[in-house]
């Protein structure tokens, strides 16, 4: 006996898996169910899809078997293939995500060591202002382009220094 079932089946591309069930009933009918599946996807939702179902006899269902499930089966595998695109495209979108997130995170670590720099960089420039050593405290300042925010305070403190240096250089008494 030769068959053309699996030439049938194969010719219909699908690229999911098949689960075919076949039981004979007592009248001599054939109840025929017919599901795809793809370990793959772990979607609760495609794995609740049921099955095609035909009961009929053997001749009635070898007649119309192919016709029957080629439009739905192939709909399914789309289905199927889109969902796996799909996850697949939205690991990689999370994967981004993360990486933006920890790229971010590390750019605001950078940040923060250069804030706590550019207060013990002042500290230094204060603590000679106080020793009224002027000069040293304009070769200690920051550069600006260190700390492009902090461009006007720094500016704002160079002035100051040079007012202070220029007064005690003017003193009758220094």
């Amino acid at each position: 006996m030769t068959t053309n079932f699996f030439t049938n089946l194969a010719s219909l591309n699908i690229k999911a898996g098949w689960k075919l069930n076949i039981i004979n009933t007592p009248d001599n009918k054939l109840v025929v169910s017919v599901a795809l599946f793809d370990d793959k996807l772990d979607d609760k939702t495609l794995k609740q899809l049921q099955p095609l179902q035909f009961t009929g006899t053997a001749k009635e269902i070898d007649d119309g078997f192919f016709q029957t499930i080629e439009t739905p089966m192939k709909a399914t595998d789309v289905l199927f293939s889109n969902t796996a695109k799909y996850m697949q495209a939205l690991e990689e979108a999370k994967k981004n995500a993360q990486q933006e997130k920890d790229k971010k995170g590390k750019e605001k670590k950078s940040e923060e060591p250069k804030a706590k720099t550019f207060e013990t960089d002042m500290q230094k420039v204060d603590d000679l202002i106080e020793k009224e050593k002027y000069a040293e405290a304009l070769l200690q300042l920051p550069k600006p382009e260190t700390y492009p925010g902090k461009v006007n305070e720094i500016e704002a403190k160079r002035e100051e220094l040079w007012v202070l240096q220029d007064k005690k250089e003017n003193t009758l008494f220094s």
